[in-house]
């Protein structure tokens, strides 16, 4: 008797439980798809933040007008930043300000080592100087996270 009764539900409402499995089914399907995609977005932006990491760096150590803001003994006050000096660090500046979004998107995992490379730059003269005068136009959840790491 019990395995009639099963028999006439499956016959009564078969259609409504493969159109709920398909569903689940499709989800899931979904929700995986999903999941890769995002990994593979994340690995494309980590690319292009590191080619545009390599570009700026290449940029500082091949133009003698920009390798001064790396001297730690400069005052910013006597020898102020030339206009290529600033133009350099407010991309340097940009460059960290995405990077710090992409973070907080959960688009990027966050770069090993990126406080302390922000610490060890905003230290020197010129960078802290012209970070001074930026810092106001930034994004200010950016501004507080730098002027946190930097003290």
């Amino acid at each position: 008797m019990r395995g009639m009764e099963i028999t006439r539900w499956l016959m009564q409402h078969g259609h409504s439980l493969l159109e709920s499995a398909g569903i689940v089914g499709g989800l899931i399907f979904t929700g995986v798809g999903l999941h890769r995609d995002s990994k593979a977005r994340r690995i494309e932006n980590m690319i292009s933040l590191v080619a545009q990491h390599r570009d700026l760096w290449r940029q500082a150590s091949g133009d003698p007008k920009i390798a001064a803001i790396f001297d730690s003994q400069r005052d910013a006050l006597r020898v102020p930043p030339t206009s290529a000096e600033r133009d350099f660090l407010c991309s340097v500046i940009l460059y960290l300000s995405t990077v710090y979004r992409a973070v907080k998107l959960d688009e990027l995992l966050r770069p090993a080592g990126m406080e302390k490379d922000i610490r060890e730059f905003f230290v020197l003269p010129i960078p802290r100087d012209v970070w001074r005068d930026l810092r106001a136009y930034q994004d200010p959840d950016f501004a507080a996270f730098v002027e946190r790491i930097i003290g």
